[in-house]
C-alpha cells in the first residue's frame, strides 16, 4: 500500500518525460444536485470556482457555483463540476473565473486542435458525472467502479488528447480506473469526435396565444427539446391529451409533440401553467477561464488553470407556458314583439328578449330562464319566460317570449336571465342588470306611442390587422321604428399611439361610411387603414318623429382596431464583420441613418431574415433595416437596424463607434421624404450565445427606434478575432 504522501507524490507527476503537473488536489465527496429552474450561465457569463471535491489527490475534480457562495467556509452542493484541459498550469481555487466557448481557450495545448476539442467533449459527455456511477461503470465494463477511480480514469483521458496525444503508462489508483480509461479513449479515438450542441440539453414550450375556452380541449401547447424524451407537469393538476382527445405519457413527451389540455366538462373561467423539463444542462462542455488572483483578468500569458464544465447525470433544464380559459355569459337586449321598439302600450303585448350567448359547447343542451321586474323597486312582476335550445357554435343569440298583460301603464319593465345546462340547476352566467337600457322597456300610460329608445351596439370587423387592409363596422340595433327619415353614419377615427390618446374628433376622422338604420344586424361599407396604430369606430343614427338619436361613446373596445405588422420570432443578428448578406430589391427603403455625435453617416438598406438571421448588408459601410419591423415613424411597433461593427479585415464598418452612443444623444433616419429624429434611451449589451430578447422585435407597443451591432471583441491566438456580445441601442422619438 502507498501511504498518502506517496501518493500525492505520484497525482503531481507525469509518467516518464512528461513535466511536472502544478498544484495538488483535494479530495472530497461528490453530491449530485439538481439544479433550480432558472437560467443557466453562458458566454461571457462568471461562474465561481470552488476547491477540489471529489477524486484522488492529483486528479480530483473542482466543484462550480453559478453564483459566488454568501460563505466561502461553507460552499454547500456545487451546482455543476469541472475537470482540468491545462495540465502544466496551477489550478485556481475560491474565485471567479469566466465562461465562454472552446475559441475562448487562453491555453495553447493541443486543446486548440478542434478536432481535439471534439474527443474530450466525447470524454466528457460519456463519463462520470454526466452519467451517473452504476451508468458509467456498466458503459464501461467496471460495474462497481468507484467515484474517484471513474474521475482519475476521466481526468487521465482528457489530458491524454489535451497535453500528449498519446497513451503515457500512468500511474493507476486500481485496475478499475485503467480499465475505464480505456474504454474512455478507444471510444473516443473510433468517433468523429462530439460539438458542445451535442452535450447540451433544451427544452421549451409554446403554448397558445389566444384565450381558450372552458369546456374544451385547450392547446396546443408544443414542446421542443434536444432530449430523446421530456417531462410535462401542470399547476393545478390537468389530464394531458393529444389533439383527438386521448391522454397522453406525460413522462416521455418528445421534440414537437402538441399537447392539450382536457377541459371536457369544466364551465369556470381559470389558468393554468404548464411546465416541461428534461434532464441535462445548457452549459455542458462550457469552458471557464481562471485569473490567478480574485477580481484580476485571465489571459494567454497569466491564467490559471483552464477547465471544461460539466453538469450531474441529474440536472435538468425547465421552460413553462401559461394558459387562460374563459366561461359562458350572456347579454340580453328586450324589445316589443310589434314592431321592434322599447315602448310597449299600456294595453301590454308581447316582448322578446334576444339573449347573446358566448362560450357555450356546441351539442350541449341549454336552459335560458328570465323573468320580468320592475326597474323602480327591482320587485318582481311574476311575468317569466324560458327556451331550452342546443347551440352549434359557442356564441349566438336566442329569443325568450314574455307575456305582458294589462295593468303596468306608466311603468318601465327590465328582464333578468339566467343560464344553465337543462335539468342542472347550477347557473352557468345571468344577466340581471337593473340600469341596463337594453334589458328594458317601458310601458305607455296611453296608447299614443312617443319616440323609441333606439339601442344601438357595434363591432369592429377585426381586432388586429396589416397595414393597408380594410375594416369595417358591425352595427346591431333595436327599438327602432323604420320609415320616419333617420339615417345612419359610422366614422373611423384614427391613427393613435395608444388606446388612452384616443379622441373621435374632426382631426382624426380617417372616413364616414352611410348606412340605412334597421333592426337587427347592418355591416358598413369599409375604410382602408394604411398606416400603424390604433383606429376607433363611432356609430350614430339620427332622430326622427318615432325614434330618439342613438350612438355611443368614442373608444369602445369592441370598437377597437389595432393596425400593426405581423409578430415575429428574435432573429440571430451577426454582425461582428461582413456575413453573405443580400440587399432586398424591390422594396420600400430607408434611405439614411445618422449619428451625428458619433459621427456616423450610413446607406440603409431593406433587408429580411433567412433560416432564423437578419440579412445584414454584406456591404459593411450600410446597415439594415428588418423589413419584418416598423417603419421608421410608425406609431406602433419597433424599427429594427443592425450593421456591421467591420469587415473580415477589421477595416471599419457602418456601426464600428455603436458602443460610443450614450443616452439623450440624437439618431435620425430619413426614409423617402420622411425624416426622423430619435433619442438614445439606453445601451445594453448581451451575451451572443443567446438570441436577443424578444423585446427588441416587438411590433406592438409605442414606437422605438433599436440599433443592433457587436462588440466584446476578442483576438484570438491566430491574430483572428470575433465578438462575444451584441450591443443594442434604443431610442424614442423626439418629434
Amino acid at each position: 500500500m502507498r501511504t498518502t504522501t506517496q501518493k500525492q507524490r505520484t497525482r503531481r507527476t507525469w509518467p516518464a518525460a512528461v513535466a511536472a503537473v502544478a498544484g495538488a488536489l483535494v479530495a472530497g465527496a461528490l453530491a449530485v444536485p439538481v439544479p433550480a429552474a432558472t437560467a443557466e450561465p453562458g458566454p461571457g457569463d462568471q461562474v465561481y470556482v470552488g476547491p477540489s471535491m471529489q477524486g484522488y489527490s492529483g486528479t480530483a475534480i473542482h466543484g462550480v457555483y453559478a453564483e459566488p457562495p454568501a460563505d466561502p467556509g461553507n460552499l454547500g452542493t456545487p451546482d455543476y463540476w469541472a475537470y482540468c484541459i491545462e495540465h502544466d498550469i496551477s489550478a485556481g481555487s475560491h474565485i471567479t473565473g469566466g465562461l465562454g466557448e472552446a475559441a475562448d481557450f487562453l491555453g495553447n495545448n493541443h486543446f486548440t486542435d478542434p478536432a481535439i476539442q471534439g474527443k474530450v467533449l466525447w470524454v466528457l459527455a460519456h463519463s462520470y458525472p454526466a452519467l451517473s456511477l452504476a451508468d458509467f461503470g456498466a458503459a464501461a465494463g467496471v460495474p462497481g467502479i468507484s467515484a474517484d477511480d471513474a474521475i482519475e480514469a476521466t481526468q487521465y483521458a482528457i489530458w491524454r488528447y489535451t497535453d500528449l496525444t498519446f497513451d503515457a503508462p500512468w500511474v493507476w489508483e486500481t485496475q478499475d480506473s485503467q480499465d475505464a480509461y480505456w474504454y474512455l479513449v478507444n471510444g473516443a479515438n473510433a468517433s468523429g469526435g462530439l460539438t458542445p450542441a451535442d452535450l447540451r440539453a433544451t427544452a421549451e414550450i409554446a403554448g397558445p396565444a389566444a384565450v381558450q375556452q372552458a369546456d374544451s380541449l385547450v392547446g396546443p401547447f408544443t414542446v421542443s427539446t434536444s432530449q430523446p424524451t421530456a417531462q410535462v407537469s401542470v399547476a393545478p393538476a390537468l389530464t394531458v391529451t393529444d389533439a383527438s382527445g386521448t391522454p397522453v405519457d406525460t413522462a416521455a413527451v418528445v421534440d414537437g409533440q402538441q399537447l392539450y389540455l382536457d377541459l371536457r366538462g369544466t364551465l369556470s373561467a381559470g389558468s393554468a401553467t404548464v411546465t416541461v423539463t428534461a434532464t441535462g444542462s445548457g452549459a455542458n462542455g462550457s469552458i471557464i477561464s481562471v485569473p490567478k488572483q480574485p477580481g484580476g483578468t485571465a489571459t494567454p500569458g497569466d491564467h490559471a488553470q483552464s477547465m471544461i464544465l460539466i453538469a450531474p447525470s441529474t440536472a435538468t433544464v425547465t421552460d413553462s407556458a401559461a394558459v387562460a380559459w374563459v366561461a359562458p355569459s350572456i347579454g340580453t337586449s328586450l324589445v316589443d314583439a310589434a314592431d321592434g321598439d322599447r315602448v310597449l302600450p299600456a294595453a301590454g303585448g308581447t316582448v322578446i328578449d334576444a339573449v347573446a350567448y358566448q362560450n357555450l359547447t356546441p351539442g350541449t343542451s341549454y336552459t335560458i330562464t328570465g323573468e320580468l321586474v320592475r326597474k323602480s323597486d327591482g320587485s318582481a312582476t311574476g311575468i317569466t319566460g324560458s327556451v331550452t335550445f342546443t347551440p352549434t357554435a359557442a356564441q349566438g343569440s336566442i329569443d325568450v317570449h314574455f307575456t305582458v298583460p294589462a295593468g303596468y301603464a306608466g311603468q318601465q319593465l327590465v328582464a333578468f336571465e339566467e343560464l344553465a345546462v337543462t335539468g342542472s340547476a347550477t347557473v352557468l352566467a345571468e344577466h340581471k342588470d337593473i340600469d341596463d337600457a337594453a334589458q328594458t322597456v317601458s310601458v305607455t300610460a296611453d296608447s299614443t306611442p312617443g319616440p323609441a329608445a333606439v339601442s344601438l351596439t357595434t363591432e369592429t370587423s377585426k381586432a388586429t390587422v396589416k397595414p393597408g387592409a380594410e375594416v369595417f363596422d358591425t352595427v346591431t340595433i333595436s327599438g327602432f321604428v323604420p320609415g320616419h327619415g333617420a339615417t345612419g353614419s359610422a366614422t373611423l377615427y384614427g391613427p393613435f399611439a395608444t388606446r388612452d390618446e384616443m379622441a373621435c374628433t374632426p382631426q382624426h376622422a380617417v372616413g364616414t361610411v352611410s348606412f340605412a338604420p334597421a333592426n337587427g344586424v347592418i355591416r358598413t361599407p369599409s375604410v382602408k387603414v394604411a398606416r400603424t396604430g390604433y383606429y376607433t369606430w363611432v356609430a350614430a343614427t339620427t332622430a326622427d318623429s318615432r325614434n330618439a338619436a342613438a350612438t355611443h361613446a368614442c373608444g369602445l373596445a369592441s370598437e377597437t382596431t389595432l393596425v400593426r405588422k405581423p409578430s415575429y420570432r428574435a432573429p440571430v443578428v451577426a454582425t461582428g464583420f461582413s456575413s453573405p448578406g443580400a440587399d432586398v430589391a424591390g422594396r420600400r427603403k430607408a434611405t439614411r441613418l445618422s449619428i451625428p455625435s458619433l459621427g456616423v453617416n450610413a446607406r440603409t438598406t431593406m433587408v429580411g431574415i433567412k433560416k432564423g438571421a437578419v440579412q445584414v448588408p454584406g456591404q459593411v459601410a450600410r446597415t439594415g433595416q428588418l423589413r419584418k419591423s416598423a417603419a421608421a415613424g410608425d406609431l406602433i411597433g419597433t424599427t429594427v437596424i443592425a450593421g456591421h461593427v467591420s469587415d473580415r479585415h477589421d477595416r471599419p464598418g457602418a456601426f464600428w463607434k455603436l458602443t460610443r452612443v450614450r443616452p439623450g444623444q440624437v439618431v435620425t433616419v430619413r426614409e423617402g421624404n420622411r425624416t426622423v429624429r430619435y433619442q438614445v434611451d439606453s445601451v445594453e449589451r448581451f451575451s451572443r450565445a443567446k438570441r436577443l430578447p424578444q423585446r427588441f422585435f416587438s411590433t406592438v407597443g409605442e414606437h422605438r427606434l433599436v440599433l443592433i451591432s457587436c462588440a466584446g471583441r476578442v483576438t484570438t491566438a491566430g491574430g483572428g478575432f470575433h465578438y462575444r456580445q451584441n450591443v443594442v441601442v434604443t431610442a424614442t422619438p423626439l418629434d
